[in-house]
């Protein structure tokens, strides 16, 4: 949706500054503040590797962790939307900064957990 917004904008440059303005605005809200997908997504995940109570688990059992911490880190992005100025804004450094910091940890560390996993187990009959 942000882009959506950040396209039509752009789209016609000679419209009232203060329309460019408001699109931009509602742009940048739209993509940062909405951080419940990335906490539920997390939070999901953590849940999975902690109820994985075989002795070897399919991931890490620090990924579980690790995962809160990544959720905890982008949870206060939410005040974004009612913030105006200061680290909770939409520019701040919690809302922007360590969210994107925090979500590119995840998805890095992700990526070489899931990319060297483990063998998948077989079910027994």
């Amino acid at each position: 949706m942000a882009d959506l917004f950040w396209l039509i904008a752009a789209f016609r440059p000679e419209r009232d500054p203060q329309l460019i303005m408001l699109l931009n605005d509602v742009a940048w809200i739209i993509f940062t503040a909405p951080v419940g997908m990335i906490i539920a997504q997390c939070s999901c995940l953590a849940l999975g590797v902690y109820l994985d109570r075989h002795p070897q688990p399919i991931i890490p059992r620090w990924v579980g962790h690790f995962a809160i911490a990544v959720a905890t880190a982008t949870a206060p992005a939410a005040a974004a939307a009612a913030v105006r100025s200061g680290p909770l804004a939409w520019d701040g450094a919690i809302s922007s900064w360590l969210r994107i910091v925090a979500y590119g940890a995840f998805v890095a560390v992700m990526f070489f957990v899931l990319r060297s996993g483990n063998p998948p187990r077989r079910a027994r009959a």
